[in-house]
């Protein structure tokens, strides 16, 4: 990463969530190109989790890069990528709903809706949603 890029920690992500998302965002927003290598050899010692900490910078970080998100690079990967989208949306309110959080699962279901309300998975998302809450 260049010193003189201007890129550095976003101190509103908890717990080192979304760092790495952040600062390749930025560099991308800034004009700067992200590469990836596999010449050079990291080994991450944490598996990491997806807890109740990530769920909130993963919030945290959807709402900061609203306007940038979904980063689409090729015209002809934006099907799939449209697809990938909905894969997450679908698994991250999943996530959202098996940590009782039932406030940011709404919330990224309504961003879903907008995308992809029509569909018989959707649908049952929606009714699981339902379901936790009235509990």
């Amino acid at each position: 990463m260049r010193k003189n890029a201007d890129l550095k920690f976003d101190e509103r992500l908890i717990a080192f969530h979304e760092y790495d998302l952040s600062i390749s965002l930025n560099a991308h927003i800034n004009g700067w190109k992200n590469i990836i290598t596999t010449y050079i050899s990291l080994t991450h010692f944490s598996l990491g989790k997806r807890d109740e900490k990530w769920i909130e910078s993963a919030d945290i970080f959807s709402d900061l890069y609203n306007d940038a998100l979904p980063v689409c690079l090729s015209s002809a990967k934006e099907k799939i990528g449209e697809q990938l989208e909905i894969t997450n949306y679908k698994r991250f309110i999943n996530l959202c709903l098996a940590n009782n959080n039932k406030r940011l699962a709404y919330k990224y279901f309504t961003r879903l809706r907008t995308i992809a309300f029509y569909n018989l998975s959707t649908y049952r998302l929606w009714i699981k949603i339902l379901r936790k809450t009235n509990r």
